[in-house]
């Protein structure tokens, strides 16, 4: 099996899952046995392997170790040779040979500096090598007589030229005065598998079952963070009962040996270990106050979480705010740290994220990766190196680099849709398309519509056609209009379809819509889309859709017996489409559809109306509107009375006097007595038939009727107080009388009577009418005093008839009589007091001077009448006319021949 047919598999556990997920291969290409249980949650962190060089790298070598940078990662192989890499797995090395022949045995541990100038390797035959990448030459060698199992550059080496190798000790490596390597111990005496630096003033490595913090600027141990594990753990390989022990050395070589401790510093001052089993988190603190010279410290290190996992610890790194830990299962039927050297071969490496608090952790996700060759690997051959500025993880194996980083938008959008959750992508897309590099909006939606298509869901589909395509692209709504049709599922793409002015499709994809609702029996939906499309512009050929919406008329007529009223309105809006309004006002019109009244108004048919239909006599436009809406149709024909003549509407209703009565009663309560006067005559008869109650207010109020034609209608109907009006309209009061005597037997009526018309006759008839009737007697003595002297009824009653209340009737009359005379006193003292006060204000007015100049002539010789010389002075008359004459000239004044123009001031 080539590398190359490697795979990586992605698992994922959600917050909630409390078991991680068992992948268990017995051998290569057994396939694995999965719980049933898989969360979907989206991962979040994508994988690939890095290939390119590193594969031929691979094939003839393999991986020791390996440190990152932004700019590239440095690959350490167990022929001791180092690879300068880029990310992408090509081999970027500054030597002729393609990589540093750093050592004769396997590279233990590379370290590159902050700017990525220089790295430093070492191995077990004793020697570190610094390299400057810009270059490529070795710009320092250490060489000693013991494994070296560590190295840390200084991240600032290009200003420190110092580094940490760990051993059996730890020791410090930089020059001194004369330019050579000087070394100082800064911790002997154990086992120093791990050594990081933490920005440039804090280191951490772990000794024999501790991880020490060292201040380089302060030159001292600033805290030993201790590792216990119960001795029993540890048994011989091989001992199932664990009955032979090893001491505490043998255990601890085996810890840094099977179990090599992972130090990460996520910061300068946060610090992760993770050990075997065992993680914690530190923070290195500065205490509020601090006296170095007294000895205090100036940092000391804080715990601020440390856990006992379920899996072993092969590198740790972090994740915004959570942990990233690449782990190995433990074997779960053994409860010892020593193990055989086969029992991680079931396991396949897991990448998580983890969050921890003080005592206990939580797996957010879980991904286990399929690597080359795991059934062979024990915990000390994985690593975990990462970026966190760029969200990139190296999870290395000898035979293998795995690169993972953060998903994008376009990861997210892939998941999305690989999930068939298009709908979010599609959303998510559409919000985010200027982060997208590989995803459009119009692909994820492309497959979206797809999906949609291919699980039969057409009315989404359609509606996702236009949020896609919206109203501009022609030629794809073709292809997607014949595309439904051939599902046949048009009407859900229908409503979507493109109709503007310059986005509208071939007529013939309109049509094709129009003709399928027909075929479906779905004349409700076709009417519909028939109004939707109402031209402007006209989408289809109008006439090819009328003579299918015919034809397929003519077919349920013949089936059902009966047409389709639904596809009668769908022609009636045809034929308006097409300006044959004629045709779609008949249509209208036997629908009983009240849109005709708009047809009418809007392209004024007034003349289609009242012209008489040549192939049905029966037919009445008129009457047949007023059928469909009363009010309504009245209305419009008083609107257009100069188009809808009103003699030719009374003539057209002759056949249902209700009708006509309906309009004659609308026409005259708007016109009034200005209305023809032929229909005044009709109304009485209309009036009288519908609306009774309303007669006697139309015949007192209109002038225009023939009375004797109205008094014969009343009289047909015995209709009493309208044929009393008539009759004493027509001068006819006797008669009226008698009927309210006679026939209504209403003695108030009769007294109201006689009193508006005040004539004596009258009087006479209806005393005559009551002399024998005690109870009219005492009526009429009750209210004739101010018209009749009651002595002549009086005097005409029997002296033997008894009459009630007769004592009451004549005190009242006294009554009458003396306020009458009482009244005729107090108008005959306000005339004379008005006429005294008049004439006393004529006196006071006539007394008053009259100015005469000097411009007057006298009226008859008309010469001045003030002259200068007094001697030469006449006397004057003047009248309140202005008119001005001599004294001895008014006497020869002719009146008769001349005419004051102000004769209302003639008054001398």
């Amino acid at each position: 099996m080539s590398l190359e047919d490697d795979r990586i598999e992605n698992g994922s556990i959600g917050d909630s899952a409390d078991i991680l997920k068992e992948d268990s291969i017995g051998s290569e290409g057994q396939e694995d046995e999965e719980d049933d249980d898989v969360d979907d949650s989206e991962p979040r962190l994508k994988f690939s392997r890095i290939q390119n060089d590193l594969l031929k790298i691979l094939e003839k070598d393999a991986v020791s170790c390996v440190a990152v940078h932004s700019k590239f990662l440095c690959v350490g192989s167990h022929r001791g040779e180092a690879y300068i890499l880029d990310h992408l797995g090509n081999n970027v090395t500054p030597h002729p040979k393609g990589s540093f022949p750093a050592h004769k045995v396997a590279v233990n541990c590379i370290s590159i500096d902050k700017d990525g100038e220089n790295i430093a390797t070492c191995s077990d035959d004793g020697r570190v090598n610094v390299y400057n990448l810009c270059d490529g030459r070795c710009d320092a060698l250490l060489k000693v007589d013991k494994k070296i199992r560590c190295v840390a550059i200084d991240p600032y080496y290009s200003k420190h030229k110092r580094f940490i190798t760990g051993d059996d000790s730890v020791t410090l490596h930089q020059p001194n005065v004369f330019g050579l390597l000087k070394s100082s111990p800064l911790l002997e005496g154990g086992i120093v598998s791990s050594v990081k630096w933490g920005g440039d003033r804090f280191i951490a490595w772990n000794w024999k079952d501790e991880v020490r913090v060292y201040d380089m600027i302060e030159n001292m141990m600033i805290s030993r963070i201790k590792f216990e594990w119960q001795p029993n753990h540890f048994s011989l390989e091989g001992s199932a009962d664990g009955s032979i022990t090893r001491n505490d050395d043998y255990v601890i070589n085996m810890l840094h040996n099977r179990y090599p401790c992972h130090i990460f510093w996520k910061d300068q001052f946060t610090l992760f270990i993770g050990w075997a089993d065992v993680v914690q988190i530190c923070q290195v603190t500065e205490p509020r106050k601090h006296d170095v010279a007294n000895g205090t410290l100036s940092h000391y290190v804080v715990i601020l979480s440390m856990v006992t996992t379920d899996f072993w610890c092969c590198g740790l790194s972090s994740f915004g705010d959570l942990i990233t830990a690449l782990t190995l299962e433990k074997d779960q039927l053994s409860d010892t740290y020593c193990i055989g050297e086969d029992a991680f071969a079931k396991y396949l490496p897991n990448l998580q994220i983890l969050e921890q608090d003080f005592k206990s952790y939580n797996v957010v996700q879980t991904n286990a990766l399929r690597t080359r060759g795991y059934q062979e690997y024990k915990p000390s051959d994985y690593h975990l190196e990462c970026l966190i500025d760029e969200i990139l993880f190296f999870i290395v194996t000898p035979k293998d680099i795995i690169l993972a980083s953060a998903r994008d938008q376009d990861d997210h959008v892939q998941w999305l849709m690989e999930h068939e959750k298009y709908e979010e992508a599609l959303e998510f897309a559409s919000q985010n398309e200027r982060f997208l590099r590989r995803h459009t909006v119009m692909k994820v939606g492309t497959e979206f519509l797809e999906h949609l298509l291919a699980s039969e869901r057409y009315s989404e589909a359609g509606k996702l056609c236009f949020r896609l395509f919206g109203r501009e692209n022609v030629e794809t709504w073709e292809s997607l209009v014949i595309r439904f049709g051939k599902f046949g599922r048009l009407r859900d793409i229908a409503p979507y379809m493109p109709r503007g002015e310059t986005s509208r499709l071939s007529p013939c994809m309109y049509e094709m819509v129009l003709y399928d609702y027909l075929q479906n029996h779905d004349a409700e939906a076709f009417l519909g889309l028939v109004r939707e499309w109402a031209p402007p512009p006209e989408l289809y050929n109008i006439p090819t859709i009328v003579n299918a919406t015919v034809e397929k008329s003519l077919i349920i007529l013949h089936t059902d017996g009966v047409a389709s009223p639904t596809l009668l309105q769908a022609l009636a809006d045809l034929y308006s489409y097409q300006k044959e309004y004629g045709k779609a006002l008949t249509m209208y019109l036997k629908l009983q559809d009240p849109q005709v009244f708009t047809l009418i108004q809007k392209h004024g048919l007034f003349q289609e109306i009242i012209s008489e239909n040549a192939k049905n006599k029966e037919s009445n436009n008129i009457e047949d509107l007023m059928h469909i809406n009363l009010d309504v149709a009245v209305n419009l024909f008083l609107k257009h009375k100069e188009n809808l003549s009103p003699s030719v509407i009374v003539q057209r209703l002759q056949s249902n006097r209700y009708y006509q009565y309906k309009y004659l009663d609308s026409l005259y309560k708007a016109e009034g007595k200005d209305m023809r006067h032929e229909f005044h005559g009709m109304m009485v008869s209309l009036y009288a038939d519908y609306e009774p109650t309303y007669l006697i207010r139309f015949l007192k109020s209109s002038d225009s009727y023939p009375m004797q034609e109205a008094l014969n209608i009343c009289k047909e109907r015995e209709m009493y107080p309208e044929m009393i009006f008539l009759l004493g309209r027509m001068g006819n009061t006797k008669e009226a009388l008698r009927l309210i005597t006679n026939v209504l037997e209403d003695i108030h009526q009769a007294i109201d009577f006689c009193k508006e018309y005040d004539d004596e006759e009258l009087w006479n008839n209806l005393i005559e009418f009551a002399l024998d009737k005690p109870s009219c007697i005492n009526m009429l003595l009750c209210n004739i005093g101010t018209h009749v002297d009651p002595r002549i009824l009086i005097k005409r009653i029997d002296d033997r008839m008894e009459i009630p209340g007769l004592r009451d009737c004549l005190v009242k009359i006294m009554q009458d009589y003396s306020l009458q005379v009482e009244l005729q006193e107090g108008c005959k003292n306000i005339l004379v007091g008005d006429c005294l006060v008049l004439f006393q204000k004529l006196v006071k007015t006539q007394s008053h001077g009259v100015y005469v100049d000097e411009v007057q002539k006298c009226g008859s010789c008309h010469k001045q009448v003030v002259v200068q010389d007094s001697g030469y002075g006449e006397d004057v008359v003047v009248f309140y006319c202005n008119h001005v004459f001599h004294d001895a000239c008014i006497l020869s004044f002719d009146y008769q021949f001349h005419h004051c123009e102000n004769p209302k001031n003639l008054d001398a």
